[in-house]
């Protein structure tokens, strides 16, 4: 991040910053976003199926390679 978007004293976003991002912010997620979101988050099938977590994926990897 550039040094003129963060005040270092208050450990957050400078005015220069906050400005910058305000639009961003604003319209980051919209209506058919959230409804995305609903849906698979909240699917029934979620109930059913066990979750698929990368992270686990990446950790046997490492595993893997690391004996």
């Amino acid at each position: 991040m550039h040094k003129s978007f963060y005040d270092p004293e208050r450990m957050q976003p400078s005015e220069t910053g906050v400005e910058y991002l305000m639009p961003i912010f604003t319209n980051a997620i919209g209506h058919d976003d959230v409804e995305q979101i609903r849906q698979t988050l909240f699917d029934a099938g979620n109930l059913h199926r066990a979750y698929h977590s990368v992270n686990t994926d990446i950790n046997k990897r490492i595993h893997y390679l690391d004996t």
